[in-house]
């Protein structure tokens, strides 16, 4: 029978019958719409169903997925080549000294560079040239050229872009 010569009512039975909750079907006053409807659900494809999986597969999987930010982050700057830096001494500061604890570097003595990158600590002796990956040599670097830059616009001895003598010579 088609779904045309239906009448309303057994048309939203049909409608039950493929999934449509009963509270919804109080909105379809009319055949044409509700026939619409049901023709799409039809000819909807059924869902793919997975295999049940075991929590301990779904790890071997993706075991990155359950590591933390720390170890991501020891592990990906343990896969970059590294690169030896001299962090200089500050005035009146001593060479730094660190060592290993539980996996960790932690300073003993003296001037260290300490930053945190997604909460794995990095600790570098100052006055000493340590090896560290490229990740972290490119970001003293960066942080130097910052500190050492800051107050470039404002110098004496600067190069005025619009005139192109020193800032110094038009003071006189």
């Amino acid at each position: 029978m088609k779904l045309e010569e239906l009448t309303l009512a057994q048309l939203k039975e049909k409608a039950v019958t493929l999934g449509i909750p009963e509270e919804e079907l109080k909105n379809f006053t009319t055949k044409a719409p509700l026939i619409t409807t049901i023709r799409a659900m039809q000819s909807a494809k059924p869902v793919k169903t997975l295999e049940p999986v075991e929590s301990t597969q779904v790890r071997e999987a993706d075991d990155r997925r359950w590591e933390t930010k720390v170890e991501r982050m020891k592990k990906f700057l343990a896969s970059q080549p590294t690169v030896r830096v001299l962090i200089p001494l500050d005035e009146g500061e001593k060479p730094g000294e660190v060592r290993e604890v539980n996996g960790e570097m932690v300073a003993v003595s003296g001037a260290v560079w300490s930053k945190t990158f997604n909460g794995y600590r990095v600790t570098i002796p100052k006055g000493k040239y340590w090896t560290v990956p490229e990740a972290i040599a490119d970001n003293i670097e960066q942080e130097y050229h910052q500190t050492t830059h800051a107050g470039d616009r404002w110098k004496i001895d600067r190069v005025k872009p619009e005139t192109g003598e020193q800032v110094s010579k038009q003071l006189t």
